[in-house]
């Protein structure tokens, strides 16, 4: 999947290993790049693991068509498909 960030700062920060560590430290952006490379990786949604530790799966309420994969706990990184069909 070709991933997509809302900001140029978020991209930035996400695209660069030295980056996301000095944002969110070494445990957290080990976890961000490997949900990152799953994610991408991905021909469709239905190709993401729903079990642990990616766990993806459809929010629902005020995120309804947003989607999660875990981080560390509790934190999750959320996401909105692009293109439709999701699966």
């Amino acid at each position: 999947m070709e991933i997509v960030f809302r900001t140029k700062k978020l991209a930035k920060a996400c695209n660069s290993a030295a980056e996301l560590r000095r944002a969110y430290g070494d445990r957290m952006a080990r976890a961000i790049m490997n949900r990152l490379a799953v994610l991408e990786n991905a021909r469709t949604l239905a190709l993401v693991p729903t079990s642990r530790p990616e766990r993806c799966h459809l929010l629902r309420s005020d995120r309804k068509g947003q989607y999660a994969v875990d981080l560390v706990h509790p934190c999750r990184l959320v996401f909105e498909p692009t293109r439709e069909p999701v699966a």
